[in-house]
């Protein structure tokens, strides 16, 4: 399915998956309420929908939590839970997640949730990354290597 061609016929067969519990489903009802693909945009529809997915281990559900609590998308920004979010979907295998924590604790200083982040959790999904062939992993790899943790 291309997802800009999502009709809403398709949004209302994903509706009656999700709401028999299908967590791939819940997922895509996120994405079209998010994005106005079937349906009319909605962002806190999305959150709500993402959050039945992400709590029954929905990786793509989880990274997408962590992007609207930090943005303020559907809802209140929230540091924490945004963090929250984007470590379950780095610890699930998303590289997205992985890199994006990777790029708060390196380029993001200013922000909240970089202060949240260890450099311990930051080379750890760094290396998670890099092993699934991000390159901006692999790079960002060397800077853990050229400023070792103090001891």
């Amino acid at each position: 399915m291309i997802m800009n061609e999502i009709t809403k016929h398709d949004f209302n067969a994903f509706l009656v998956a999700a709401e028999q519990g299908d967590t791939k489903a819940m997922y895509m009802i996120g994405y079209c309420y998010f994005w106005g693909k079937g349906t009319r945009k909605n962002r806190k529809q999305a959150v709500i929908w993402w959050n039945k997915a992400a709590e029954q281990g929905h990786t793509e559900s989880q990274y997408w939590l962590g992007e609207c609590y930090e943005a303020s998308l559907g809802v209140a920004e929230d540091e924490r839970k945004a963090l929250k979010w984007l470590r379950k979907s780095a610890e699930n295998g998303n590289i997205s997640a992985q890199i994006k924590i990777v790029f708060h604790y390196f380029f993001d200083k200013q922000r909240p949730i970089s202060a949240l982040i260890t450099r311990e959790e930051a080379e750890k999904y760094c290396r998670m990354a890099a092993a699934q062939g991000n390159c901006f992993a692999a790079i960002q790899l060397n800077r853990f290597k050229q400023d070792p943790p103090n001891i």
